[in-house]
């Protein structure tokens, strides 16, 4: 895209879609949570699953816990999310609420929502510079009926906070990208690849590493895709944003350094079955036979992580938790959605880049999406929850939706256009 777009009915209709659907969740939920594998989402939830929450919050005190007993050693979250989460503490404190009150979880849904609106806003204003305006309108219908998007904002978690960042950062990449005569989105892209790569860095571990990766490819990419007659003038300016944000990026990884250790872990040794056969007992056959150099065993373990990550993050893993509640619901609805929209979208992520795998390389979408891969990869390490894919998912509804337009029947071809040189 040349000029700056006017926003589509489409998004207007998508966001208008969501907030209904969500008006109905939450009158719903404010008579009868919905239950999780950990505990409840909605209104009138006692501790509102937001993931992770004793982490966050204290449960016999109902205050927020700014550090976590983990044996002997403490950790600390990063900073932001406890900061977010203390705001609302404090406006419930003002109408004497605590954190299991209904109070404190409106204001947490409400945060996480205004975060999806403002990701589909992204999302739309980034696939239209980059690609085109079906892709646009695609992306954002396929965001407006994710099953995803509307769990993730009962919950009130940090995951919606992570979409809108990663959303963040998909728009700076392809504002910097745009190789018109006029400089004044590409400035505005290097202030949002900034401020978004301070944001994901405060907000978690991992969103430090998608910054790191965002930084080094990105710089990566201009170096290789710019034409020379004005690479260095760019470069001029783009090497002082990207150093900037693997800067503090780094600095946030130092300072977590404990909470990485502790966490890769714990992530390496969860239990629970891996399609019924007890983790436990594939790590003590495989790992063992590994340790004696026995190549079949070893690419045995590597294909059994392979496959617990594509299922993990496909949503259509076992229940860890599931055995504590009498319901079924959670496992039921989890693995419908894995069966009926993550799973769909994983496989035709993997056909768009099959069919679009020469222009991708060319266009500046393919940064954010490969730093969602390394964002992510550490669960090849440990269990893949579709959690912690679904927190950077968002970079990649402009691949599944440019081939949803080259497939949909009334729809020209759609290709990813390459950078152009043109002035």
């Amino acid at each position: 895209m040349k000029s700056q777009p006017s926003f589509h009915p489409t998004l207007r209709v998508c966001t208008l879609l969501y907030c209904c659907l969500l008006l109905i969740f939450l009158f719903t939920t404010y008579f009868i949570p919905f239950p999780t594998d950990a505990g409840y989402v909605g209104l009138s939830s006692d501790a509102l699953d937001i993931g992770d929450r004793p982490f966050y919050i204290d449960s016999s005190s109902l205050k927020l816990s700014h550090i976590f007993s983990f044996g002997n050693r403490l950790l600390k979250p990063s900073p932001l999310y406890p900061f977010i989460l203390s705001l609302f503490t404090s406006v419930a404190s003002l109408f004497g609420q605590s954190t299991a009150s209904r109070l404190w979880n409106l204001l947490a849904i409400s945060s996480s929502a205004i975060c999806l609106i403002l990701a589909m806003r992204l999302l739309y204003l980034s696939s239209l510079q980059a690609v085109n305006l079906q892709t646009a309108r695609f992306s954002v219908i396929l965001f407006a009926i994710s099953p995803y998007t509307y769990f993730y904002t009962i919950s009130g978690g940090i995951t919606s906070y992570m979409i809108l960042g990663a959303a963040m950062m998909m728009y700076s990449i392809s504002a910097l990208s745009d190789n018109s005569i006029n400089s004044s989105l590409r400035l505005k892209g290097g202030l949002s690849f900034m401020a978004s790569s301070v944001y994901l860095s405060l907000l978690r571990p991992s969103g430090c590493i998608f910054v790191i990766s965002m930084s080094f490819l990105s710089l990566l990419w201009f170096c290789n895709i710019l034409p020379s007659s004005f690479k260095y003038s760019r470069l001029r300016f783009y090497i002082p944003v990207f150093f900037f944000a693997a800067t503090f990026a780094l600095i946030q990884v130092y300072n977590s350094l404990t909470y990485i250790d502790i966490s890769l872990n714990m992530f390496s040794n969860e239990p629970g079955t891996f399609l019924g056969f007890p983790r436990q007992d594939l790590r003590n056959i495989l790992l063992y036979c590994t340790s004696c150099n026995n190549i079949p065993n070893i690419i045995l373990l590597s294909f059994w992580k392979l496959m617990d990550f594509l299922i993990g993050i496909s949503d259509l893993r076992d229940s860890f938790l599931g055995e504590k509640h009498s319901s079924v619901l959670p496992f039921i609805f989890r693995v419908a959605s894995g069966l009926f929209y993550l799973a769909p979208f994983n496989l035709a992520l993997c056909l768009s880049v099959l069919l679009y795998r020469r222009s991708l390389l060319l266009n500046p979408l393919i940064i954010p999406a490969i730093s969602a891969i390394i964002a992510v990869s550490p669960s090849l390490i440990g269990v893949a929850m579709s959690r912690y894919y679904v927190m950077v998912y968002i970079v990649f509804f402009p691949m599944i939706s440019s081939l949803i337009a080259f497939l949909a029947p009334h729809c020209s071809a759609v290709r990813f256009p390459e950078f152009s040189s043109k002035q």
